[in-house]
This record gives structure tokens, C-alpha cells and sequence, in this order.
């Protein structure tokens, strides 16, 4: 089974969760676990550069919608 979206969803839900919750907050390990365990290390690191850079296609509205929540 392809498990490209199940590798990305559980990416951007593991950042959507330490955005919302903080990087402390333990339930959202489980998304990292998962997304570790099914997304090739290549494409995390290019996640994760992008995620730094602040050019990873989900962050940035991701980020405003919750400015505007708070």
C-alpha cells in the first residue's frame, strides 16, 4: 500500500499538534513516531529544512489561522 499521504498527514499533524499544544505536550510524539517510521528520512529532512525556513507549504497558514484563534 502506497503510504505517501499517511507519511505527510501525520507530518503536518504532528507540527499542527506542537504548534497548538507545545513541543512538550507527549500525545503529539505519536505523529512523529509515525511519520518517522513510514516517510524515507530524505524527505523529512527536506520537510524539516523547509519547516525552519518558514517555506513549508502548510506552516504559514497554518500559523496565521492560529494567531487570528488566539
Amino acid at each position: 500500500t502506497n503510504q505517501t499521504r499517511n507519511c505527510w498527514q501525520n507530518y503536518v499533524d504532528f507540527h499542527r499538534c506542537i504548534l497548538q499544544r507545545g513541543d512538550q505536550y507527549e500525545p503529539c510524539q505519536y505523529f512523529k513516531r509515525v511519520y518517522r517510521s513510514l516517510c524515507p528520512m530524505s524527505w523529512v529532512e527536506q520537510w524539516d529544512e523547509q519547516m525552519a525556513e518558514r517555506r513549508f507549504v502548510w506552516i504559514e497558514g497554518e500559523e496565521q489561522r492560529l494567531n487570528k484563534e488566539h
